[in-house]
């Protein structure tokens, strides 16, 4: 009778004291009345309530890239453009992720990267449109005499994406907020490598 209410007792312990910690999840109707308004300002829309559809959308424009440039951007140049790719991806959407953290500080000589405005909403695809177009137009080489027309097409590319996200509905002001942020981002990530 011993070992059972001994082993009951520990069971009992672990079960409890491994549990992880559950927040209650904030509702529309509970925020304050000026965050629900949909002007901009007020509570940050988490990134996980936006399509990762732009990401791959980038990934695949950035694949199109490398057919274009195999020879320059083959090997261990290739390898690096995708892991500053996944990085600047991160780094441009992460504040709308509150259980996660910046890689900024964790990284050798990675510091300085600016922070969103407190009270303000960020539509985080155009942060990530922002970012990689950025990123890709000042790290992604061209084939010789191709670097006008590549930077072109990115840009393009990105004004694509930005004009689909003002005619779903979102402000002009809050996309371009999203794209200072994303684009400030890319800024510190391009500096940090070169």
């Amino acid at each position: 009778m011993k070992k059972i209410t001994l082993l009951t007792s520990v069971l009992f312990v672990l079960l409890f004291s491994c549990q992880k910690n559950i927040e209650k999840q904030v509702t529309q109707e509970e925020l304050p009345s000026a965050a629900n308004q949909n002007n901009g300002h007020g509570h940050l829309q988490q990134t996980k309530e936006y399509s990762s559809d732009v990401l791959f959308r980038w990934i695949d424009f950035q694949l199109t890239l490398y057919k274009i440039n195999s020879g320059v951007m083959g090997g261990i140049g290739g390898a690096r453009f995708a892991a500053y790719t996944g990085i600047t991806a991160y780094e441009s959407v992460v504040p709308g992720m509150p259980a996660y953290q910046s890689l900024s500080g964790q990284l050798t000589a990675f510091t300085g990267l600016p922070t969103t405005e407190p009270g303000f909403a960020y539509h985080w695809p155009q942060s990530l449109n922002a970012a990689l177009a950025y990123l890709t137009t000042n790290l992604f080489p061209a084939p010789a005499g191709q670097k006008a027309a590549q930077d072109q097409s990115i840009k393009d590319f990105k004004d694509n994406l930005y004009n689909e996200f003002l005619n779903g509905g979102a402000s002009a002001e809050l996309l371009n907020r999203s794209s200072v942020f994303g684009e400030g981002v890319a800024t510190k990530i391009v500096q940090w490598v070169n």
